[in-house]
C-alpha cells in the first residue's frame, strides 16, 4: 500500500479552516465532542483530530455531519460562503429546493433567515438614530 505523504500548503490551510468550520458549527448546536462521536459512532479523537486540522474527512462524512449540525455542506467547503449569504435563498420554496425537497427543514431556515433579516434591520435602524 502506497504511502500518502503529509499535506502541506494550501490543501492543509484548507483541511485547518474546514476543521474550524466543524467545530463552529457543532458548537453552535450545543454538542460536545463526545455526543457527535457516540451518534456517528466514530471516535471522540477522530472528531478532534479532523476539527484540528491534523486529519481530512471524506466527502461522505462530511455531508452527515453538516446533515447532522443542520448545515449546508458549503458552507464548511466555500471559502466565500459568508460572503455569498445575500445570494441566498429568500422565499421557502428555495430553501426546500436547496433543502433537498426536506420542507420541514426548508421551513426551519427559512424561519431563521425571516429573523436574522429582522435582527439586522432593527440593528441598521439603532445605528441610524
Amino acid at each position: 500500500m502506497p504511502r500518502v505523504p503529509p499535506r502541506e500548503g494550501f490543501r492543509l490551510w484548507r483541511q485547518e479552516v474546514m476543521g474550524s468550520k466543524l467545530k463552529q458549527a457543532r458548537l453552535a448546536q450545543g454538542l460536545s465532542l463526545q455526543d457527535v462521536a457516540n451518534h456517528f459512532g466514530r471516535s471522540r479523537n477522530w472528531l478532534h483530530s479532523v476539527e484540528a486540522g491534523r486529519n481530512g474527512i471524506d466527502a461522505i462524512d462530511l455531508q452527515q455531519l453538516a446533515e447532522y449540525y443542520d448545515y449546508p455542506v458549503a458552507f464548511f467547503i466555500d471559502l466565500k460562503f459568508d460572503a455569498r449569504m445575500p445570494a441566498w435563498p429568500k422565499s421557502e420554496a428555495e430553501w426546500a429546493l436547496l433543502a433537498g425537497g426536506d420542507h420541514e427543514r426548508a421551513h426551519r431556515h427559512y424561519e431563521t433567515d425571516k429573523q436574522i433579516d429582522a435582527d439586522r434591520r432593527k440593528e441598521r435602524e439603532g445605528n441610524q438614530s
